[in-house]
């Protein structure tokens, strides 16, 4: 079979977002302080999510960082986390003073080991970061339980998951804060920026002032930057500081092709659904391949899926050679590169439970791969890379070129973060 050739992914703005963004420079709207691009973005992300509050922030994060702060941590509290996610997740807890639990999964799965992290909690345990990976679902519904029987504060970090719903409800409206990406290798992209997402006013409020180094108007104590008062006030009573708080305003700039990209976000989802449906229906008879058991196909439009998340049975294949032989067909193709939180080097200088034999979450991390999803491929595209993945597979075991293990010695030409990929 001839190597495929596809295009990597970069981001496409539309006509009607390139002129928001303009729109955006000739009125001057530089800041939260002087237009309403990022307001009536908050308006716009709410109403999505059917949920009363959103605050832009700059990324996700700091949103996550954000959340810890305004939920109160303190050094030392214990916060539960998933033993596969990304350095992004863990960083705000670190830096919040908190000490990490990792837990497992259930096998073949990123479903969460439920009774795995009911043994975790103790005393001190304050906080659940749950986190969604390539907008696949999870038992968040039975976490949220576990949270609520053991007053437990549980927080979603919804970066890669945006549009993802469990039983028609949105993916991080489940617990007190959830935490949102818009880089650019997310669902709802718009280069960079993130949010916090909320029905608690209280919590809405205390981000709002955490946001803009907690200021407020001393006579009503209401955010400087979402809330109004007389000159008269301004100028006798003045401004103060309410609690914690730093400088993570976003830049409407970034968010005024946010505003216009929401409005079609089912659109660019639902083209994500159908390319999915063709990774399933070429692949999904491949002797040792399987889908990540969360993905039911029966479910898919409940999925806001960022990509292709397949599992390879460690019997049949080496994860390594699968992605040489994937890349030497043209394949934009995604894994691990990171490892679990527990064999984490710094990481593991914060867990708790250090000792845990975390097999499952191990296993997902060295035996996924990942297929791309992203608007710059079309649907004939996925057709190509479902054919040439099936290819590398069907010829795992042969002696021929796409398996020369000197192409592991090539210097990258190409590595957004996400996909590794040969251009030439």
């Amino acid at each position: 079979m001839e190597r495929i050739n596809v295009n990597c992914d970069y981001m496409i703005y539309s006509d009607e977002e390139k002129k928001s963004a303009l729109e955006c420079l000739e009125n001057s709207d530089s800041s939260i302080f002087v237009g309403n691009t990022v307001s009536n973005f908050e308006q716009k992300l709410s109403k999505y999510l059917n949920v009363p509050y959103a605050i832009a922030l700059p990324n996700c994060t700091l949103s996550i960082y954000t959340a810890l702060q305004v939920l109160g941590i303190e050094n030392g509290d214990e916060v539960i986390v998933p033993n596969l996610t990304h350095a992004s997740s863990i960083y705000p807890i670190l830096m919040s003073g908190g000490k990490i639990k990792v837990f497992d999964f259930e096998p073949n799965s990123y479903y969460y080991d439920l009774e795995n992290i009911k043994k975790l909690i103790t005393p001190n345990t304050k906080f659940f970061l749950a986190c969604y990976l390539y907008g696949m679902p999870l038992n968040i519904e039975e976490v949220k339980k576990i949270c609520d029987e053991n007053n437990i504060t549980l927080i979603e970090d919804v970066a890669q998951a945006f549009g993802t719903k469990v039983n028609g409800k949105y993916a991080g409206t489940f617990g007190k804060i959830g935490c949102y990406s818009f880089n650019d290798t997310k669902m709802l992209r718009i280069g960079e920026g993130g949010a916090i997402v909320t029905s608690d006013k209280d919590i809405y409020e205390k981000v709002e002032h955490f946001r803009h180094v907690g200021e407020v108007f001393n006579s009503t104590k209401q955010s400087s930057v979402s809330s109004n008062t007389t000159y008269r006030d301004l100028l006798f009573n003045g401004l103060s500081n309410m609690g914690k708080g730093l400088n993570l305003r976003p830049s409407p700039i970034t968010f005024s092709t946010g505003l216009k990209r929401i409005d079609h976000i089912d659109d660019y989802i639902s083209e994500r659904r159908k390319k999915l449906k063709i990774y399933f229906d070429q692949l999904s008879n491949l002797e040792g391949v399987h889908f990540i058991k969360n993905f039911d196909i029966n479910k898919v439009e409940e999925y806001g899926p960022i990509a292709s998340w397949i599992l390879l049975d460690n019997k049949y294949y080496d994860r390594n050679r699968v992605i040489l032989g994937a890349m030497n067909m043209g394949i934009p193709v995604g894994s691990f590169n990171y490892n679990t939180i527990s064999k984490n080097d710094y990481f593991s200088n914060f867990i708790t439970n250090k000792g845990d034999n975390l097999i499952n979450s191990q296993y997902v991390r060295d035996n996924s791969i990942f297929l791309p999803l992203y608007e710059t491929l079309s649907l004939d595209d996925v057709d190509k890379i479902s054919k040439a993945f099936a290819y590398v597979i069907n010829n795992y075991c042969k002696d021929i070129e796409i398996f020369d293990e000197r192409g592991y010695d090539e210097e990258i030409n190409y590595f957004d973060g996400f996909y590794l990929m040969r251009k030439k």
